[in-house]
C-alpha cells in the first residue's frame, strides 16, 4: 500500500509543476468574475456559486480524460459506477 501512496505522490508532484503558472491567473479570472456577478449581499455564499458554475468542467474534464485514455474506469468496480477510476500513463 505504502508503494501506491508514493506513486500516487509522485503523480500529484509532477501535475502541480505542470499546472503551476496556470492557478494564479485563472484564481484572477475567477476572483473578477465572482465580483461581477454575485450580489455583494452574497458573497459569503461564493463557495455555492463555484460549485455550481463549475460542475460542467469537472464533468467535461473527466469525460475528456477518459476519450483520451488518461483515465479508465475499471472494469469491475468495487463500488458505485464513477467512484473509482485509474490514472493510465
Amino acid at each position: 500500500m505504502l508503494l501506491y501512496g508514493q506513486m500516487y505522490r509522485d503523480i500529484l508532484e509532477s501535475f502541480f509543476a505542470d499546472i503551476d503558472g496556470l492557478v494564479e491567473p485563472m484564481a484572477d479570472e475567477v476572483y473578477n468574475f465572482i465580483k461581477k456577478y454575485v450580489p455583494k449581499h452574497l458573497l459569503g455564499e461564493y463557495k455555492m456559486f463555484i460549485g455550481q458554475t463549475s460542475i460542467g468542467l469537472l464533468g467535461g474534464t473527466i469525460e475528456k480524460c477518459i476519450e483520451l485514455g488518461t483515465l479508465v474506469p475499471p472494469e469491475k468496480t468495487p463500488s458505485a459506477e464513477g467512484v473509482v477510476m485509474i490514472v493510465d500513463k
